[in-house]
């Protein structure tokens, strides 16, 4: 499952060395990636990291999860992968960010118009995770950067008593015997089906 912005932009600036996106985690879970649209158009090895931080109140807020830095090739253009390790709760707001070593040779993509906001800084200091002071805003921006989690685990049946375990096995005999011959499980007075 991913939330950002999953589509390979066409437009860009690489006159930074911060940048991010806004965007809603959708449901609870861990992030294990995050992804972003990038073209080194130089003839440079460029170093770059991606984060999470959180919001507040429009600006990002709190730092939460950082990768370890990679590097990029000279005239790469597609997608590149950090692996990335937060827990995400639905419907909290984050900043799925990136950061470059280099203030002007690689390009991240992205879209105008769009719903999202994107905030890029010029003067922030290659792979450190502060908040950042300073920068610019700019709405109705989607950067091609998004984040890849897991869903968290639904809880399992409690088994601990023989009295649950008795009652799971009575359900599950009276739902295959309904099944079998194509009738409709009634409910017991407790509401439960049968």
């Amino acid at each position: 499952m991913e939330f950002g912005y999953t589509i390979k932009g066409s437009t860009g600036d690489s006159s930074w060395q911060f940048i991010g996106g806004k965007f809603t985690a959708p449901e609870d879970g861990t992030v294990i990636s995050i992804s972003a649209a990038i073209w080194n158009w130089s003839s440079l090895i460029i170093d770059v990291n991606f984060g999470l931080y959180e919001d507040n109140n429009g600006s990002v807020g709190t730092f939460v999860a950082s990768g370890i830095k990679i590097s990029v090739d000279p005239l790469f253009n597609g997608w590149k992968t950090i692996s990335v390790s937060a827990d995400i709760k639905k419907g909290i707001v984050y900043w799925i960010v990136a950061q470059k070593n280099d203030p002007t040779s690689i390009l991240f993509w992205g879209d105008g118009l769009g719903s999202s906001t994107e905030y890029y800084d010029t003067s922030h200091t290659f792979d450190t995770w502060g908040t950042p002071i300073g920068g610019t805003y700019i709405l109705n921006y989607n950067l091609s950067i998004y984040a890849t989690y897991i869903t968290s685990a639904p809880t399992s049946p409690n088994f601990t008593s023989r009295k649950n375990l008795s009652g799971y096995l009575a359900f599950v005999q009276q739902y295959i015997k309904h099944k079998i011959n194509g009738t409709t499980p009634w409910a017991n007075p407790d509401g439960d089906l049968l």
